[in-house]
């Protein structure tokens, strides 16, 4: 199950009956053209925050398992617009905060369209919640003062209850110990998690608080683990869990580690490859171009010449309301 870093070593949790009238999603919901995320007007624009947004990346990238920190705009654009493969879970939840984000006006209402969103030691939320270490804020945390997030400075982190990731009805509830999570305040006693949909509930040992999260939104379902023998979220039968956070090639899959758990992108069922330079990525069989070929992702004018989906196309970064620059990873449109 999901975890924001906080909370990883203290939730020993059992799983709770669901609540009454809630049965959760399917999120086996990619169609079987295996569209992309986004439209390209939408990734255009969310690419272009990204370049100037230092913790937007960080955030994607710990609530969906969509690795766009860090990557120059061409491949942003392509992993928002490309094919994805059929079937892929949770694609229609993924894209719902996506799309909020690529309509934000700021760096910071973009990352509010995410379950987990990553700040800077010196966001104003932060003043007296960042474990001791400058002005003696409280190391377990704190809620935000309409309840609807939990403030988890320490880490650089603050996590919105009230996104659909969580469990309906989700606000910043304190357990015994003095620790602020997202969770519904009815007791419950069951001894094993359960799936309802693609929602994962789980009851906690201390609170007895209800948990729940959706794992569509990394792309997982919610199922039996074939090794412990519980309901968790889960990828080809097991628990994804890893243990450094990366992006890489694994038997041509793309693969997404961060927070101790991974998602993956089957290249196969697109029929192409997983390629790791200049960035891993899904190359397409046949394609007609590649990212990082000689005449692609410089500046002519307004013009950015590109490879989406194995295809030269030039964006007229003026089309989107934008003019092409130079950026931290490349030229742009911004």
């Amino acid at each position: 199950m999901k975890r924001a870093l906080w909370a990883l070593p203290a939730l020993l949790l059992a799983g709770c009956p669901s609540l009454d009238g809630f049965t959760g999603k399917q999120a086996a919901d990619g169609g079987p053209s295996g569209s992309g995320y986004l439209s390209l007007g939408e990734a255009v624009k969310l690419c272009s925050q990204l370049q100037i947004c230092p913790k937007l990346g960080d955030s994607i990238v710990f609530s969906l398992l969509i690795p766009l920190q860090d990557v120059a705009f061409p491949i942003c654009v392509d992993r928002l617009t490309g094919p994805l493969p059929p079937g892929r879970p949770g694609v229609a939840q993924q894209a719902q905060s996506l799309s909020c984000a690529a309509k934000a006006t700021s760096c910071a209402t973009a990352a509010g369209c995410f379950p987990y969103e990553s700040v800077q030691p010196s966001d104003p939320r932060c003043q007296g919640f960042d474990g001791g270490t400058t002005d003696g804020g409280t190391a377990t945390g704190a809620c935000s003062p309409d309840g609807k997030s939990v403030y988890n400075c320490q880490y650089n982190q603050i996590v919105h209850c009230d996104h659909p990731y969580f469990y309906p009805g989700s606000t910043c509830l304190v357990d015994p110990t003095g620790v602020p999570r997202c969770a519904v305040a009815q007791s419950c006693t069951a001894t094993q998690t359960t799936c309802s949909g693609s929602v994962v509930q789980y009851c906690g040992a201390v609170s007895n608080f209800v948990y729940g999260e959706d794992c569509s939104f990394w792309g997982a379902t919610c199922g039996n683990d074939q090794s412990a023998n519980v309901q968790d979220c889960i990828l080809n039968g097991l628990t994804p869990f890893c243990s450094t956070d990366d992006v890489q090639c694994i038997s041509n899959r793309l693969r997404t580690c961060s927070g101790g758990f991974f998602s993956e992108y089957d290249c196969l069922a697109l029929g192409g490859t997983c390629e790791s330079a200049p960035a891993p990525h899904c190359v397409l069989a046949g394609p007609k171009c590649k990212h990082g070929d000689p005449n692609l992702d410089k500046c002519s004018g307004n013009q950015l010449p590109v490879c989406l989906a194995g295809q030269p196309k030039t964006l007229d970064c003026t089309s989107f309301g934008l003019t092409c620059k130079a950026g931290p990873y490349g030229d742009y449109c911004g």
